[in-house]
């Protein structure tokens, strides 16, 4: 049996391997921060467009008929396979030095093998170039925007 004061230097130690676990693991959200990002990636991220303007009910509309839920969960609706996208319109700011949340989501939906996210494999989202029309890339940048 430990002492109190054995408990409680054991405590603290586990509790700061976790904090820094947690850091590494992007535990903030912020996991490409974190991350060295070359050049020629960090430049198509800031080349997207910085659109606020799209209709976020008819992106909810998108990412409901679009195979987002079977990979991605809000509020815990959804599949665990990518990562949560609760807090997605805080955390796509903070990303990449000096992109936008909009111009991350959009580049992501357009380009997802740049993601490069811990524990994620890029190559398992689908691009949506191809499939989603300008306008309808706006309205679900817009949806996602407003995940906070």
């Amino acid at each position: 049996m430990f002492s109190k004061s054995k408990f409680s230097a054991k405590l603290g130690l586990f509790l700061s391997g976790l904090v820094l676990l947690l850091t590494a693991c992007g535990g903030g959200g912020n996991a490409i921060e974190n991350q060295s990002m070359k050049p020629e990636v960090i430049a198509r991220f800031k080349a997207a467009p910085d659109d606020t303007s799209g209709d976020p009910a008819k992106g909810l509309a998108i990412f409901g008929k679009s195979p987002c839920v079977s990979c991605h969960a809000i509020n815990g609706n959804g599949a665990a396979i990518g990562p949560a996208l609760d807090q997605i319109g805080t955390n796509a700011a903070k990303r990449v030095p000096n992109v936008t949340a909009a111009q991350y989501i959009h580049h992501i939906l357009t380009n997802p093998e740049d993601a490069n996210l811990p524990n994620y494999r890029s190559t398992t989202m689908p691009s949506f170039a191809a499939t989603l029309s300008q306008q309808e890339l706006k309205d679900l940048t817009a949806f996602l925007l407003n995940l906070k």
